[in-house]
């Protein structure tokens, strides 16, 4: 079997959080089974000459951007579009399934008629939170852009997995997907590298990195 997983996150630059773990703790326990992985993700940069073809394409909104740090809707897809554009054109006819990370990565995947998605977070909630557009008007548009992409990508995928019940029940009830198509599969812990160990080597691991003077003093604190 051949597996490609998708993401717009690179895990082997980023690493930190739960979806980095998450894909790496994956391609490991597949390979493990025997499974052939390959990976595929965005470009983590775009090249300062597609970033000025953006602008010349965009001026009013590039300026806002640079002024206020702010995204109208019309730069902000051209953004994404560009970030994304080597998905449109991968060959995935030697791959079994396909195991998007992301909504953003399947939606511009050909499409696959393995396809699952892992959903780690929502989309379009996170990226306004964590991005301010140029006015309101601005951001329901991008809200509406990142929703579109949500339903999309979830209505071609054969299985969704979702890291928690709150995010099974958003796709059920914000999406309207049939929750026979969800599972729930709980961030992983890599057992190799997370174990319990004996009482020898707690003491060790203790003098090691100074614990007992870590807490003698946090106690002292405590106590003031």
């Amino acid at each position: 079997m051949k597996v490609l997983i998708t993401s717009e996150a690179n895990s082997k630059v980023v690493q930190y959080g739960g979806k980095h773990v998450h894909q790496e703790l994956l391609e490991k326990a597949l390979k493990q089974l025997g499974v052939m992985v390959d990976y595929l993700y965005a470009d983590g940069s775009i090249k300062l000459s597609e970033k000025i073809g953006l602008a010349l394409k965009h001026p009013f909104s590039a300026l806002r951007h640079v002024m206020n740090n702010t995204m109208d809707y019309a730069l902000y897809k051209a953004y994404v579009d560009l970030r994304f554009r080597k998905f449109r054109s991968v060959n995935l006819s030697g791959y079994d399934i396909v195991h998007a990370q992301d909504v953003i990565t399947a939606v511009n995947l050909p499409e696959h008629k393995n396809l699952v998605i892992t959903l780690h977070g929502y989309l379009a909630r996170e990226t306004l939170d964590y991005n301010r557009s140029a006015n309101s008007r601005e951001s329901r548009r991008i809200y509406e852009f990142l929703l579109g992409i949500e339903r999309q990508a979830l209505s071609r995928a054969k299985l969704i997995i979702t890291v928690d019940t709150r995010l099974k029940n958003y796709v059920i009830n914000e999406l309207g997907v049939s929750k026979k198509n969800i599972v729930v599969v709980q961030n992983a812990v890599d057992i190799e590298r997370f174990r319990p160990v004996d009482d020898k080597a707690k003491s060790e691991l203790r003098a090691k990195l100074g614990f007992p003077v870590y807490l003698l003093f946090g106690l002292l604190v405590y106590a003031i």
